[in-house]
This record gives C-alpha cells, sequence and structure tokens, in this order.
C-alpha cells in the first residue's frame, strides 16, 4: 500500500469516529472491549480482545469477511488471512479473544474487523492499528469503535406457517448521561485529530527511509543460452558494480555481455572462486563457488518483508500421483519376471545406459543370467514402497524379501527410474542387506537461513524442481530462531547419503548432509493425492510448511502430511500444542 493509502486509512478512520456521533450508546451487556496489542513490529502478531457476555453461552467469534468490510465501508487488507483466531473463557460473565499469527504483519497499519453472535445478537467491531502495533499508536478505545449491533427477536411459528422469522433491529436505549458521554467523544477526537497529524508524520518519515530490497538466493547453475528469472537476478547484482558489468542490461537470457560480466566478477574474487577450483582465469560459467559468493555479497538482504514472497508452493499433482501409480505397477511386474525367471522380459525394465556398481547393462544381464540359473525356484515379495522424485529421476525404496531353494535374504533396494520417451526405465539399483527401518528417521538438510522468506523462497524452487522440500524452525539460543531447509525423510543413513551426493553432483546446492531426525508432526494420513494436497493447503493458510512422505504396499498409496523434523518428541511439543490451540488435530510420530 502506498503512503497515500495510509494517510486514506488514517482520514477514513476518523470519519468512522465522527459518524459515530450518530450512533446511540449501547447498554447491552453483550459487547467487545478493547483490543491489547501485545507484539511490536516485525514480530508475530498477538493480541486480546476482552469480551462480555454476562453468563451466557454460544459466544461465536470471526475475523470479517469481504461482507462485514464492506458494510462497515472499509477495504480487507490481505495481511488479516495470516491471523488466527480462538476463544479462551476467564469467568462466566468474561471471555478473551486471542488473535495470532505465526509470522510478523509488518503492516505499517490495519483495519482489523471482529464480528462476534450471541444468542441471536451480532455485534461488527472495526479496529485501526497502526505501527508501532505496541508503542506507536492503538487508536480504539473500548467506548470509541466503528460498530453495528443488531439484536434479533424471533417469534413463534404455528405448525405449518413455514414463514420466515421477522427480523428486526431494535432501538438501543440511551442512558440519561448521553449529553456527557458525546461531550466526551468529541473531545477524543479533538485529541486524535493531533494525533493523526503527528502519524502521518511518522508514515511520511518510514517510507522515506525503508529500503525495500530484493532478496537474491542463487541455487541453481547458470551458463550461456539460458534464460530464466534466476539470470535476469544476476544481471541486476552484476550491474549494481559498474566495473563488472558497465553495459548494465536487464533482459533475462544469459548472453556473451553476461558471460563477460561474470568472468570479471570471478577474477575480481579469485581467492574465493577460482583459487579452490585451481583456476587462473574466470570461466564465464555461475558453478557453486561462484554462486556461493553472489549469495555471500547479495543473498538474504531484505530489511522489510510485506509477504508477498511468502506463499509456499504445496504442490501434489495428479500428474505425479499418476506417475508414482506407474512406478508401483512396474516395480510389480519387475518383481513378476523375476520370480518367472523370464530374462528377455526382466531386463526389459532396464535402461540402456544403466550402471550398477561398475555393471552395464549387458553384463548385469549375463551375471543375472548366471544366477537365475543356479536357482531352481524364486519368490519374491516387495513391502513398504516409498516413491520420492529426485529431479529428472524417480526412485523407489522397498523392503525386498527373497526365497530360493538356496537364498533365503531381506533387506532394502532402490531403483532409480529415468524417463525414456513415454516409459520409466531403471538406470541403477542398489542393495542393503542391513535389517531394513519400517521408519524414516533420517533427513538431509540443504540450507539454514535468520528469515523465513529466504527458507520458502529456496523450498518453492526445489519443490518447481521435483524435490519434497519442507522448513523447520530450530532456535539457537544466542542467534534467535532460524529456518532449516530439509528433503524428504529417508530410511536409512546411507540412502539419505547417497541422495545428498547426487543433489550437490547435479548442481541443485551446495551442501547437503543427512541428519538423523526421528520426530515429525502428523496431521493426517490420505488416500488420494488431491485429499492430501488439500490438507497441506489448509496448513498453508495458516502458515504452516508442510510435506508429504509417500508410501506404497501392493495394493495402494498413502499420503502422510507431515510438519517439521525433531530430534525428539520435546522439540515437537510447542508446535503440536500450537496446532491444537488453532483446531489442527495432529500427533507426534516416528515417520
Amino acid at each position: 500500500m502506498t503512503e497515500s493509502g495510509y494517510k486514506n486509512l488514517i482520514s477514513s478512520f476518523l470519519l468512522s469516529i465522527v459518524c459515530y456521533l450518530q450512533f446511540t450508546v449501547s447498554a447491552d451487556a453483550f459487547s467487545l472491549g478493547a483490543i491489547e496489542v501485545k507484539s511490536s513490529f516485525d514480530e508475530n502478531f498477538i493480541a486480546e480482545i476482552p469480551v462480555r457476555v454476562d453468563g451466557r453461552n454460544g459466544l461465536q467469534v470471526f475475523i470479517g469477511n469481504e461482507n462485514d468490510y464492506s458494510r462497515l465501508g472499509i477495504q480487507r487488507d490481505k495481511a488479516v488471512d495470516k491471523l488466527s483466531l480462538h476463544i479462551e473463557p476467564v469467568d462466566k460473565d468474561k471471555v478473551i479473544v486471542r488473535l495470532s499469527s505465526i509470522q510478523p504483519l509488518n503492516q505499517p497499519s490495519i483495519n482489523l474487523v471482529i464480528k462476534a453472535t450471541l444468542e441471536g445478537g451480532t455485534i461488527i467491531e472495526n479496529y485501526f492499528l497502526a505501527v508501532d502495533f505496541q508503542k506507536t499508536l492503538s487508536l480504539n478505545l473500548a467506548d470509541t469503535k466503528k460498530s453495528e449491533e443488531v439484536s434479533v427477536s424471533q417469534t413463534d411459528q404455528t405448525p405449518g406457517s413455514l414463514k420466515p422469522v421477522e427480523e428486526k433491529a431494535e432501538e438501543k436505549v440511551v442512558r440519561d448521561d448521553s449529553g456527557a458521554r458525546i461531550e466526551e467523544l468529541q473531545n477524543i477526537i479533538t485529541d486524535l485529530r493531533v494525533r493523526i497529524k503527528d502519524l502521518e508524520a511518522q508514515l511520511h518519515s518510514t517510507f522515506q527511509k525503508l529500503s525495500y530490497k530484493t532478496e537474491r538466493i542463487f541455487i541453481k547453475n547458470l551458463k550461456m543460452g539460458d534464460k530464466l528469472k534466476d539470470v535476469e537476478e544476476l544481471q541486476k547484482v552484476l550491474k549494481s558494480d559498474p566495473s563488472i558489468y558497465p553495459e548494465g542490461v536487464v533482459d533475462g537470457y544469459f548472453g556473451r555481455l553476461t558471460r563477460v560480466a561474470v568472468i570479471r566478477f570471478q577474477e575480481k574474487y579469485a581467492s574465493d572462486i577460482l583459487l579452490p577450483l585451481n583456476l587462473k582465469s574466470g570461466t564465464g560459467f555461475v558453478g557453486p563457488m561462484t554462486r556461493k559468493k553472489l549469495n555471500n555479497l547479495y543473498g538474504a538482504k531484505i530489511l522489510l518483508d510485506d509477504g508477498s514472497e511468502s506463499g509456499i508452493t504445496y504442490q501434489i499433482s495428479d500428474e505425479s500421483s499418476v506417475e508414482a501409480n506407474k512406478i508401483k505397477q512396474l516395480i510389480m511386474s519387475w518383481e513378476e519376471d523375476w520370480e518367472a525367471k523370464d530374462l528377455e522380459k526382466y531386463i526389459s525394465h532396464y535402461s540402456a545406459r544403466f550402471m550398477s556398481k561398475g555393471n552395464s547393462l549387458s553384463s548385469w544381464k549375463e551375471y543375472k543370467r548366471e544366477f537365475n540359473d543356479k536357482q531352481k525356484w524364486i519368490e519374491i515379495s516387495v513391502e513398504n514402497i516409498q516413491i520420492r522424485r529426485e529431479g529428472n529421476l524417480i526412485s523407489a525404496s522397498f523392503i525386498q524379501k527373497f526365497k530360493s531353494n538356496r537364498i533365503n535374504s531381506m533387506g532394502r533396494k532402490t531403483l532409480y527410474f529415468e524417463r525414456q520417451g513415454e516409459e520409466w526405465k531403471i538406470k541403477d539399483e542398489t542393495w542393503n542387506r542391513d535389517i531394513p527401518s519400517l521408519t524414516h528417521p533420517y533427513v538431509v538438510h540443504i540450507y539454514s537461513f535468520n528469515r523465513r522468506n529466504a527458507a520458502i523462497k529456496t523450498i518453492n524452487y526445489l519443490r518447481k524442481e521435483g524435490f519434497s522440500a519442507y522448513e523447520s524452525p530450530f532456535n539457537l539460543t544466542d542467534k534467535g530462531i532460524w529456518y532449516r531447509v530439509f528433503v524428504d525423510r529417508f530410511f536409512s543413513k546411507s540412502e539419505a547419503e547417497k541422495f545428498a551426493k547426487s543433489i550437490i553432483k547435479r548442481g541443485y546446492t551446495d551442501y547437503a548432509k543427512e541428519l538423523e531426525l526421528t520426530y515429525a508432526i502428523e496431521t493426517g494420513i490420505f488416500e488420494s493425492a488431491g485429499d492430501a494436497f488439500k490438507e497441506m493447503l489448509r496448513l498453508g493458510e495458516n502458515g504452516y510448511s508442510s510435506y508429504p512422505l509417500m508410501v506404497c504396499d501392493v495394493d495402494r498409496c498413502f499420503y502422510h502430511i507431515l510438519i517439521g523434523a525433531y530430534t525428539d518428541s520435546e522439540q515437537a511439543q510447542p508446535l503440536s500444542e500450537e496446532l491444537t490451540d488453532n483446531g489442527i488435530q495432529n500427533k507426534i510420530v516416528q515417520p
């Protein structure tokens, strides 16, 4: 919102106070009190509103919708959607409405409309809040709010009459001291005029001082010929140094001028970029070392987060569900062909580019021929399949039980599929004879950020690349809250290690490390990808970063919707309790 927009808000609020003089004062015991804001600017929003119920039951309180705002002639700000609300009884006559957000609202001012209903009566109150929430100004007063209050009386209906209940706005009784009350309101308005002028000056000063810097986090390798949003961001930061990019062309295309600018950048910071790679001159390729230096110089520098990039991509597409089912069916066919010792059909499941532990497809086929010839019969069972996308590959990890006249073994088999035309073929496979775990205690740590929006930008990038990425807050006692970005969950340390090495090798990150974080919070298990997506969307609307863990058996797949990754259940407990307070059922699990 512009500076003039905030001034208009202030003016409209003043008008609302003047208009209040046209309303009579309510003597009804059902009332909303003054809001008490307990947070400051750039902190998670926390506020309380007392409600007088006079011993009655059935109170319902809501944050105003578009219609409620319209009735009061006020525009509804999107920041309101970040708020959650719950009711806490104090005694038979009083209730506290608690409002909170899990991230700062960072709005210089906001109109907060609250709607309350009790036994047919409805109150709609507008609370106008301005910077600093706690210290600068809270304009609303217990008896000076723009409000609309309606009491509904109902008449008995005779059976079969089916006439609508007559609704009638009852006039409120004016107290004897109304004249004094109006004089008091006029004094308040005079005082507010002075305070509003001060506030306008503060807002003007704030807009002059705040610097809205664009946050740039370079995650992907860039090269000549690329035409991406990341190239445009690269050109912008290179342009900031005329000695590196004097032409300053920002068109999103990685052409000759951009390459020359990258070479200049690499040679300017040769000790950090070229020396570790034993290079004497720049290459013009934006790889891990160049990206690391770019991020050190230009990454995560937002001074004020307006929430414009705070939305997480919660994508479980129908396509991904279809592909998972295809992979599951391929595994079943692969198992049947192996059991039948049909070598040609078995090998048809493998890519011509198959390579595993030094075996090419031809040597693998010969090895399997010799192995099968030694077995009179073979029985194989596949259980607990976990399917995940890893960039342009899909991995399927499962418990494999193998029995023959000579061998009886059990372990963890992982098949890596690559797309060839319209089909998926096995490019690699691994086998671990250790007793397989039925849980997924390991995660891969990618990044840590001290600002949540930086973590979310990375999550969105990784999710678009096909990875199940998510964030989990972590309290570093001396440094405050940091947001760690993780990818997926894994059965074993070796599986997580392999994934970490792979994601680095393919240029998605400079750092990836397996961690054992056994616990998570589970909000539901779904058979339908669509239902799982709706759950993630619901959590996202409430500000929570969730992720799916898809586990299949022979007949069907299940989506476990999880939040966070924790060392023990005690670490997960505070967030679990917060979810419960917000009406979201959950349990702490070892997924």
